[in-house]
């Protein structure tokens, strides 16, 4: 006998019933209960090749994947109680590549994140189809979207899931935050709405708008103790961009007039400012003696500043 089940521009045929992987004989399952609802026990074996061990297996499998099948004693059979279920996806074997490397980075791996992304991979890898069989450890080997941090989030997975729910929900929360000016030990608690978080680097940031100071505001992640949520309701400003927000600044300092920086990079060092672009408002001009001006509008000018210390005398600031 044969068995088919979607495929890229077609239909994937496997030579016999015993030789399906389990991630195919999930979607098959899923498939044949949505065609075929309350089909028995006995019939599930015989479309899937497999005993009746097995077929519970995989509905005990589905079950922790929160795809409800039960059976119905009147029918005598088996069907999807949420009708909802997992829809075969195709993705060519780039997209597939892309998908688990932006899963398994380090970035949301070492968050409070990192469980939802697990979860989510699992889930991806069920249900999708490609042309290469790739495990999340070969990815993580050969493919590195951040660098090996010392800085771990795992323990804030709590305050990550607070946030997201805060986010979600759209609801106040109240923080306990430990700021870097005030003594050690002792948190300050402030009403946020969460706008969003971003990392840069190997930290995260949260984003929010703080009642303390009536502004949007940015906390480090680290810094965060605890976080409550309220029984008060925002609203997230339409016009507001967590992209534009990072986008603005030259690193973390936000808030400050918009200025126009330049700086002359020796003939030794343009090439670092023509082959990396450090701002989007970045503009580099090439001078005769092969020194380059590279010129940027930021908010606020110090970060600036400091980042230019770095190169010493090969680069005057204008």
């Amino acid at each position: 006998h044969r068995l088919r089940s979607p495929g890229h521009g077609g239909l994937r045929v496997f030579i016999s019933r015993g030789d399906m992987p389990k991630a195919d004989r999930l979607i098959f399952l899923l498939e044949y209960l949505r065609l075929h609802p309350y089909a028995s026990m006995q019939r599930l074996c015989q479309a899937c090749g497999v005993t009746e061990r097995t077929v519970y297996r995989d509905i005990a499998d589905l079950q922790r994947r929160e795809i409800l099948v039960q059976f119905d004693a009147e029918r005598g059979g088996y069907y999807l109680a949420n009708k909802t279920y997992v829809q075969s996806l195709f993705f060519t074997a780039e997209e597939a590549l892309a998908i688990q490397m932006a899963l398994t980075a380090r970035p949301l791996r070492q968050t409070g994140f990192g469980r939802a992304a697990r979860s989510a991979l699992e889930k991806i890898e069920l249900a999708t189809r490609s042309e290469i069989e790739t495990s999340p450890e070969q990815i993580n080997a050969s493919f590195v979207l951040e660098p090996a941090s010392v800085t771990d989030y795992s323990e804030l997975e709590g305050v990550f899931n607070a946030l997201q729910r805060a986010w979600r929900r759209r609801q106040t929360v109240e923080i306990e935050y430990e700021s870097k000016s005030d003594p050690p030990g002792t948190p300050l608690k402030r009403l946020v709405d969460v706008y969003g978080a971003f990392s840069q680097g190997p930290k995260w940031y949260l984003v929010g708008y703080c009642h303390h100071f009536g502004e949007v505001r940015t906390f480090k992640m680290k810094r965060i103790r605890q976080v409550a949520l309220t029984s008060q309701a925002y609203r997230l400003p339409d016009c507001f961009s967590i992209e534009q927000y990072v986008w603005e600044s030259w690193s973390l300092f936000r808030g400050e007039p918009k200025v126009d920086v330049a700086a002359r990079f020796s003939p030794n060092l343009a090439h670092l400012v023509l082959e990396e672009r450090y701002h989007p408002t970045q503009r580099v001009e090439v001078l005769p003696d092969g020194s380059a001006i590279f010129r940027a509008r930021v908010a606020g000018w110090r970060e600036f500043g400091w980042w230019l210390r770095q190169f010493g005398e090969e680069v005057e600031a204008l």
